[in-house]
């Protein structure tokens, strides 16, 4: 064995930490002492300077609270680190949070959270949508129903929106749930067609001699062209 080599340090330990006490130090009181996190290295700063970051214009349109395209532009002029953003911002209308923001009134057409349904075919939702194509049998519309408790979709096709076809095609919707499903429909969900009618040879007189409420959405407005920079006023959602 060697000669015995001299102390360094001496460790002490105290509430879970190990102490360093150097040996040219007098002995000492425990709040006196150096404490150093054995398992932690020291941070190391780098000298060098941050590299530039290359963004893109629809990343940086959601770290800048949805910036314009022509403040993203301005950004690497006035900013150190950023280089020029690559691509296109977002458009207001592909942007839902934009679209909500600048809207000065937003409308709701979803309104079968509001009615709710507590059992089938208490609420049901009507709708007429028009075929891009003329269908085999000549019909250019789709009568769409659908049950907001069961979910269960209803299609006709009719050749036209006339008083008499939407009458034709709203009774045989009500027979048939009365028929089928021997229940009977309390809420009727519509637009404000022209043809469902006022006048007892219409769909809405039908409604009323049945004990059906007709319950009209929210019309259509001019602004419901997905835009609300471009409207300025009302956004459908």
């Amino acid at each position: 064995m060697g000669p015995p080599r001299e102390d360094v340090a001496k460790l002490t330990q105290l509430g879970g930490h190990w102490l360093i006490l150097h040996r040219s130090q007098p002995v000492a009181t425990s709040t006196q002492l150096s404490v150093f996190a054995t398992n932690q290295r020291r941070p190391q700063y780098s000298a060098q300077p941050l590299k530039p970051r290359l963004l893109t214009k629809p990343q940086l349109h959601v770290l800048l609270g949805h910036a314009g395209s022509d403040a993203i532009d301005q950004l690497s002029s006035h900013v150190r680190g950023i280089l020029p953003p690559t691509g296109s911002a977002p458009a207001t209308i592909n942007c839902e949070e934009c679209l909500q923001n600048k809207a000065h009134q937003i409308i709701s057409r979803r309104i079968g959270h509001e009615l709710g349904a507590s059992r089938p075919f208490e609420s049901v939702a009507i709708d007429l949508i028009q075929l891009d194509v003329t269908g085999y049998n000549g019909h250019r519309y789709v009568f769409h129903g659908f049950d907001l408790y069961t979910k269960l979709n209803f299609v006709y096709t009719i050749a036209k929106r006339d008083k008499a076809t939407l009458l034709k095609v709203l009774t045989r919707l009500d027979r048939s749930i009365k028929r089928e499903f021997n229940t009977t429909v309390t809420f009727l969900i519509a637009d404000d067609e022209k043809g469902y009618g006022i006048t007892d040879d219409s769909a809405r007189a039908y409604c009323h001699r049945e004990g059906i409420r007709l319950q009209i959405r929210a019309p259509h407005t001019e602004e419901q062209n997905g835009s609300a920079e471009r409207s300025g006023k009302n956004l459908i959602v």
